[in-house]
Parts: C-alpha cells; structure tokens; sequence
C-alpha cells in the first residue's frame, strides 16, 4: 500500500516540534543537534515518517479509553517503533526520533 499521509502536515508539524523536548533538559544540546539535522535532511525526516506510519498500521487498535500507562500509551508505542526502526540513531536522539513517530501518527492515512 504506498503511503497516502497528508506529507505537507507531517513535515508542518516535525518542522514545529522536533528540538523541544521536556526530556532533554539533562542534555541541552540535543534539541538542537536534533532540529538542525531534521531542517538540513527533510527526505530522511519524511522517510522515516513514512515507514512510522506502515509500522503504525500493524499495530493493534487502541481502545476508546486512552490512558497514560500501558501499552497504547505514547511511551510504550515509541518504545516498541525504536526497537524496530535503528536508520536514524547515528543522526537523531531517541527523543528527535520519538518526534517523527509522534507526528506520523496524526498525519497517516486512516486505516481500511
């Protein structure tokens, strides 16, 4: 199935987001290490965003009641796509990473 994501969105909302992490306050260079290489690279950025998204959509569906904890929360969900997607470790830190898959998210194309 080729990726159908709202791609203008996508890149829009990475664009915004990447480099400002809460998470990063021990290590503050890396929100910038990490925007400048996702503003420099924006075909990696979109690339990733796309295989996030087919990962995404193996993922078994969250309930209606979302909670903080747990397996459909967002942290074990980025937890589980960092263990399978590596291609950008050299480039982005786990939180830059975690922004992708953030982002994908919103920005995929529904499900069959």
């Amino acid at each position: 199935m080729p990726y159908q994501g709202d791609e203008a969105a996508f890149r829009s909302c990475v664009a915004e987001q990447i480099g400002f992490s809460s998470c990063q306050s021990d290590h503050p260079e890396i929100g910038p290490n990490d925007r400048r290489w996702a503003l420099a690279h924006p075909d990696e950025v979109l690339g990733e965003g796309k295989e996030a998204c087919r990962w995404l959509r193996t993922q078994p569906r969250a309930p209606r009641i979302r909670t903080d904890t747990g397996p459909y929360s967002y942290g074990d969900v980025a937890e589980r796509y960092y263990q399978f997607s590596t291609r950008l470790d050299p480039y982005l830190s786990l939180s830059g990473q975690s922004t992708i898959v953030a982002e994908a998210g919103p920005t995929c194309a529904p499900r069959s």
